[in-house]
């Protein structure tokens, strides 16, 4: 009898909790991550992130910039902005049931459905919470309510997974860098996938330093051409980013190549105009 009550009582707490959805959207709250690679087993680095403040994209909606995204909250959906032709889509839509498509991503001229994948209730810090799970494309995202996204995909090369935040004044998990504003060490060098890609014109490209090494980092065109030099110096140990403007070049496919040491890495970018 004590079973079933429990279960009778859990059921219900579920059932009530599946009713709404909050995914926190507030400049002054704080998520920390870990960052992972494809070519590691263990964070490469953690760092915090606050959402951005209000920015006017060139399709007249208002975003918030916040790891690598440009996101905007409409009622029970999460707007991302995309860069290689002014328009958006729907990232995330929490008022979906699992298997429902409500969107597509464009990756190289493919499209891809987005569509929630899953819907289940599990710890998260202090207490089971309710997580959506969001697939399509490069996108694989679990969101947990009231605490936003716990774990992101960056790309092929990289993916978050969240360790602490600071919510409406709250703390979850392990928050200790964004009372330092703080970045580990990186625990190798690392190039990861420029973000957005494709783009038009700028994207940001992302690479880690483990020693105080020369980095020179170079764009070069299909035919092996070097088009752009974004980096050429010496760098303390950290994560850093750059940003490639490309607006004066044509459409097409171009390579990244960051050099360091004994390190060599290239990855590939897709200009769209």
């Amino acid at each position: 009898m004590k079973a079933l009550i429990l279960f009778f009582g859990l059921s219900t707490s579920i059932c009530l909790s599946q009713n709404t959805f909050t995914f926190p959207f507030d400049g002054n709250d704080k998520w920390v991550y870990d960052e992972y690679s494809a070519f590691s087993d263990f964070p490469i680095f953690r760092a915090s992130y606050q959402l951005g403040k209000d920015t006017l994209m060139p399709n007249n909606q208002t975003y918030k910039y916040f790891m690598s995204l440009y996101l905007r909250k409409d009622g029970s959906k999460i707007y991302q902005f995309a860069s290689a032709d002014s328009s958006e889509f729907i990232r995330y839509d929490f008022s979906k049931s699992v298997g429902d498509t409500f969107s597509d991503y464009s990756v190289n001229k493919y499209f891809f459905p987005i569509a929630l994948v899953g819907d289940s209730n599990m710890p998260v810090f202090d207490q089971t919470r309710r997580v959506l799970s969001f697939s399509g494309g490069l996108i694989s995202d679990d969101i947990a309510d009231s605490i936003g996204i716990i774990s992101l995909n960056a790309g092929t090369d990289s993916w978050y997974s969240l360790v602490g935040a600071v919510i409406s004044g709250r703390t979850y998990g392990d928050v200790t860098l964004i009372a330092h504003h703080d970045k580990l060490i990186p625990l190798q060098a690392d190039l990861s996938q420029n973000y957005p890609n494709p783009f038009n014109p700028s994207t940001v490209i992302q690479y880690d330093v483990h020693q105080a090494l020369n980095v020179k980092i170079t764009i070069t065109n299909e035919i092996g051409q070097q088009t752009a030099v974004l980096v050429d110096g010496y760098k303390l140990p950290g994560s850093y980013r750059v940003e490639w403007n490309a607006s004066g070049y044509s459409s097409g496919i171009y390579y990244c190549t960051m050099r360091s040491g004994s390190f060599l890495r290239t990855t590939k970018l897709a200009l769209l105009k």
